[in-house]
C-alpha cells in the first residue's frame, strides 16, 4: 500500500515535537491519529509492553490519585531503558517523576514507527516525500526508529506505575514508604547501590513493587483526607449551629 503525503506530514510534524505546550502536542496527535486510522491493522498494533516515562505535577496530583490522568495521543516506547533516561530523572517543581509500563488495547495503538521502518514501502515513500522536500520530512530522517516509538491513546493509571525516581539523599524517607524497616536490611541495599556505582548525588528508581506501594499508600491518605474534609460542617451548617438557640436558625434556610 502506498503512504500519503498528508500521512507522511502529520507524522513528521509529530516526531519535529510541540515541546512542553500541550495544546500544541493535542493538535498533532489529533492530525496524526486521523491520517493512522487509514493504514492497515500491521501499523498499528504491538505485541509487548509500552513504557513511558511522565512528571506528574501538583496540579495533576488529585486526578492522578482518583484514577487516571486523561491526556490524549502520546509517544511511548517499548524501549524501558531509554523512557526511563529520557529527559533526565528529576525536576525541582516538586513534580513526581513516574515510569509507567503496560501493553496497550488494539484501540489505544496510533502508529507503530517500528513496524513502519520494518516496511520497505515506508521507507521507500519516505524518502520520494523528502527528494520533494515534503513538509518536516527533516524529522522523519532525523529520528527513524532510533527511539522505539509507540504512538498510543491511552490514560495514565496509578495500577501502570513501573518505577518511581528520587534522590538518594532522601534515602531514609524512600525505605520508610516502601515499608523497608529493618536497619540492617537498609544497610545491605545501600552498600549494594554503591557497588552498581549509586552515589547519593544522582537520581535512582524504586522499581515496581515498591513504586507501587508508596502510591497505594498515597491514594490512601488522600481518600482519608477526603472523609475527613466531607465530616467537617460546612460554613452554612455552622452557621444554623450557632444561631439555634437564638431563633435564627428558620431565617437563614
Amino acid at each position: 500500500m502506498g503512504f500519503s503525503d498528508a500521512f507522511l506530514m502529520a507524522l513528521g510534524a509529530w516526531q519535529n515535537g510541540a515541546a512542553e505546550d500541550r495544546t500544541r502536542r493535542k493538535a498533532l496527535g489529533d492530525a496524526l491519529a486521523l491520517e493512522a486510522a487509514k493504514l492497515p491493522v500491521k501499523y498499528r498494533s504491538v505485541s509487548g509492553p509500552c513504557f513511558r516515562k511522565r512528571f506528574i505535577y501538583k496540579s495533576e496530583s488529585v486526578a492522578f490519585a482518583r484514577g487516571q490522568i486523561d491526556e490524549g495521543v502520546a509517544a511511548w516506547t517499548v524501549d524501558e531503558n531509554y523512557a526511563r533516561n529520557f529527559k533526565g530523572g528529576i525536576r525541582p517543581d516538586g513534580s513526581l517523576t513516574a515510569l509507567f509500563a503496560k501493553t496497550p488495547e488494539p484501540d489505544e495503538v496510533v502508529v507503530s514507527l517500528p513496524a513502519l521502518w520494518a516496511s520497505k514501502d515506508f521507507e521507500a515513500a519516505v524518502t520520494d516525500y523528502l527528494s520533494r522536500a515534503g513538509k518536516f520530512a527533516d524529522a522523519l530522517v532525523n529520528f527513524k526508529d532510533n527511539q522505539g516509538e509507540i504512538v498510543l491513546n491511552t490514560p495514565l493509571r496509578p495500577d501502570d506505575v513501573h518505577g518511581l525516581c528520587g534522590m538518594p539523599s532522601e534515602y531514609d524517607e524512600l525505605c520508610d514508604r516502601a515499608g523497608i524497616l529493618d536497619s540492617e536490611e537498609r544497610d545491605r541495599i545501600w552498600k549494594s547501590m554503591i557497588q552498581r556505582g549509586v552515589y547519593a548525588n544522582e537520581a535512582w528508581w524504586l522499581r515496581k513493587e515498591a513504586a507501587q506501594r508508596i502510591i497505594q499508600s498515597a491514594n490512601a491518605r488522600l481518600a482519608e483526607a477526603a472523609k475527613n474534609l466531607q465530616r467537617r460542617p460546612t460554613l452554612r451548617q455552622q452557621l444554623l449551629r450557632s444561631t439555634a438557640h437564638v431563633g435564627f436558625g428558620r431565617r437563614l434556610v
